[in-house]
């Protein structure tokens, strides 16, 4: 009888071994497995953080581009309007001009009348000759 019991004693006690075994086998694989895991989360977390760099660094990139390009538009845009203020100076200056030119030419037609009267009641008038010297000649009827 005591062998039987023994050998029912080691077949518990070797069940309970292997219980043992199999669940510190268990543990040991899920630790294993959790490890695994966190490496797999902390390498996919690190390629996060380089992702998150590397967008960062095209991010500013870009925005430096934009800066440059506004920056050159500008500049443009002051060149060529300070090249309409000029050209609008300079056509003002010509317009002021041109009516000082027309106010001496109604002044001196004003005063050409009383000449060209005067010419035509002399007899004397004046031709044209060798592209504008004038000469005076008397009644030429």
């Amino acid at each position: 009888g005591k062998r039987g019991r023994g050998k029912a004693g080691n077949t518990s006690t070797e069940l309970i071994l292997a219980g043992f075994n199999s669940t510190r086998s268990f543990a040991h694989s899920f630790q294993l497995h959790q490890s695994q895991t966190t490496l797999n989360m902390a390498r996919v977390f690190c390629d996060f953080r380089l992702l998150l760099l590397v967008a960062a660094v095209v991010f500013i990139y870009i925005q430096m581009r934009l800066f440059a390009t506004q920056s050159q538009y500008a500049d443009r845009l002051a060149i060529a309007i300070e090249a309409e203020n000029h050209c609008t100076s300079q056509m003002r200056s010509l317009i002021d001009q041109i009516s000082l030119q027309q106010g001496r030419i109604v002044a001196l037609e004003d005063l050409e009348e009383p000449y060209q009267i005067a010419v035509l009641l002399s007899g004397n008038f004046p031709v044209e000759v060798d592209g504008g010297s004038e000469r005076w000649y008397g009644d030429l009827t």
